[in-house]
């Protein structure tokens, strides 16, 4: 898996953001079940790409 996340806070210049992360990742999924009817057409594995928010502490509540 690969990541990369920035800091909402830094790119923002918002304080009480500093917690906050918004990243980019990608996860591969091998494709060792190829051979099963059951998962279709899959033929050397896959890519997951994945949008995230990521916040620590609470920092959007109170």
């Amino acid at each position: 898996m690969i990541c990369i996340d920035v800091s909402i806070g830094d790119v923002f210049k918002v304080e009480k953001l500093k917690e906050c992360y918004f990243g980019w990742s990608v996860h591969h999924r091998s494709g060792i079940f190829a051979s099963s009817d059951f998962f279709g057409n899959v033929n050397g594995g896959s890519n997951v790409n994945t949008l995230y928010l990521q916040c620590h502490n609470n920092v959007l509540g109170s």
